[in-house]
């Protein structure tokens, strides 16, 4: 997985981006740029010039089987990462449990459908900007994060590591998709509204963990710091019946 992961990744990401290029080519080369502006759907459009209606309905068909696949592998792989983070302690406790007769994270699961659910009440040219742009501002601070361990932790064991320079393209991408659609009138709003879930989220997590962490009674005689070993349990066990003869000879 060391060799084999980071060469798949690689050569997946560039067979993919090599693909939209080349659709993006042929666009170009069917429709003019007033064509392309005015339509809503340019794929289909394209797709009926070069091969009739028949193509139009291929393409229908093959966005749907698209929108299935990603709907289910969304589903898949988020209800895992809450089902993850829960059981980290970052999200309610209840929501990382797995269902004993399915053997997966039911609750996890409702969870995600029901956010998903709320979306269908927002619209969509505000719901499309305000989400990517808190997705494009985690990928920012992930690739951030990467550069200064890589430098703080040169030596430090990684099964996965990729060459530096490509992180550093990744952060300007993201970052660019970040800050580009507040130059957009249209996108400005919403692109504000997600940067403002952030630190609001940010904060609120903060208070949790303060409350969570300050309601919280000892439940050992260690100091803070340190961690408790059997030898500390002999000894406090050695203190306690010194006290009960002490007691006793009085």
């Amino acid at each position: 997985p060391t060799i084999t992961l980071p060469v798949g990744g690689f050569l997946g990401v560039l067979g993919t981006t090599l693909c939209y290029i080349l659709c993006n080519v042929s666009y170009l080369l069917m429709l003019s740029p007033m064509d392309i502006v005015a339509s809503n759907t340019v794929a289909m459009d394209c797709g009926k010039i070069a091969f009739g209606r028949i193509a139009e309905i291929a393409m229908c068909v093959g966005l749907l089987f698209s929108c299935l696949g990603s709907a289910s592998g969304g589903a898949m792989c988020i209800s895992r990462n809450i089902q993850s983070t829960a059981q980290e302690g970052v999200f309610p406790r209840w929501m990382g449990e797995v269902n004993g007769t399915l053997k997966t994270p039911l609750l996890a699961l409702m969870v995600l459908c029901t956010t998903m659910s709320l979306y269908l009440a927002v619209d969509t040219n505000v719901l499309i900007p305000c989400l990517s742009t808190v997705e494009w501002s985690f990928y920012t601070i992930t690739f951030s994060v990467l550069i200064y361990l890589r430098f703080k932790d040169p030596k430090a064991h990684r099964p996965v590591k990729v060459p530096i320079v490509i992180a550093v393209f990744l952060l300007c991408v993201s970052f660019a998709f970040v800050i580009l659609p507040l130059f957009n009138s249209e996108s400005r709003i919403p692109v504000l509204i997600g940067m403002s879930s952030l630190p609001i989220g940010c904060l609120l997590y903060g208070v949790l963990w303060a409350v969570r962490h300050c309601t919280k009674a000892p439940t050992s005689k260690c100091k803070p710091g340190h961690i408790r070993t059997s030898s500390d349990s002999s000894v406090d066990s050695g203190i306690d019946k010194g006290d009960l003869s002490s007691d006793r000879i009085k």
